[in-house]
C-alpha cells in the first residue's frame, strides 16, 4: 500500500466500502488486535507494539512508521491520532481479496455518478464531496488519463489498476523469492 498511487488509493477506498461481512472478517480481528485501547482506532504505540514481531519488520523490510504514516494519511483523511477501521482495510486487503474485473467496474461506475463514462476531478468530488483538496483530485485524474483531456474512461481506469496489480504481484514475488534465497543460505 505504501507504493500505492493517489488513484489506487482511490480505488482501494471506495473497493474497500464493497467488501462483504465475510469478507472483512479477517481484517476486523486484526484491526481488534492492533486497537489496544478499543477505541475503534490504531495508534502508533498499538501498531508498533502490535506488528514489532512480524517476520519483515524483525528482518528490517519494513519501516513501521512509513507504513503507518502511509495508512494514516491515506488519500488525506484529514485525522489525526490513528489509523481508522476502513483505512485499515484499504490498506491491508492488496493479496487478500481479489479484485476481479465485474468488481472493478462496480467501483468505476460508483464513482461516474453521474454516468458520463468518465471521471474528471469535479465528478470525483461529486462522488466524494470535499474529503480531498482540488489538487488531489486534479492528481487522479491526471494518473489516469491516458489521452490527456482531463478524463478518466473506465478503459484508462481499468488499465491503471492492472498496471499496479502486476507490479504488486511482481513486487511481491521479488520479496517471496528474496526471502527464500536468504533463508537458503542462512541454513546452508
Amino acid at each position: 500500500f505504501m507504493a500505492a498511487t493517489p488513484m489506487i488509493k482511490l480505488f482501494l477506498s471506495v473497493f474497500s466500502t464493497m467488501l462483504t461481512v465475510r469478507e472483512m472478517s479477517p481484517f476486523r480481528e486484526e484491526f481488534y488486535l492492533l486497537d489496544n485501547r478499543r477505541e475503534g482506532l490504531i495508534t502508533l504505540g498499538g501498531f508498533y507494539n502490535g506488528l514489532m514481531c512480524a517476520p519483515s519488520v524483525v528482518s528490517g523490510d519494513v519501516d513501521l512508521y512509513a507504513a503507518y504514516d502511509a495508512i494514516a494519511v491515506s488519500m488525506n483523511h484529514r485525522h489525526a491520532g490513528g489509523i481508522l477501521y476502513r483505512e485499515y482495510i484499504t490498506a491491508t486487503m492488496l493479496g487478500v481479496i481479489r479484485f476481479d474485473d465485474s468488481r472493478i467496474k462496480v467501483c468505476f461506475d460508483l464513482l461516474d455518478i453521474d454516468n458520463q463514462g468518465h471521471l474528471t476531478a469535479e465528478s470525483l468530488r461529486k462522488a466524494l464531496g470535499d474529503d480531498l483538496q482540488e489538487i488531489e483530485y486534479l492528481n487522479v485524474v491526471s494518473e489516469g488519463d491516458r489521452n490527456n483531456n482531463g478524463r478518466v474512461t473506465y478503459d484508462d481506469f481499468f488499465h491503471r489498476w492492472k498496471a499496479f496489480e502486476n507490479e504488486y504481484l511482481l513486487r511481491t514475488c521479488l520479496e517471496v523469492d528474496s526471502g527464500a534465497a536468504l533463508s537458503t543460505s542462512t541454513v546452508t
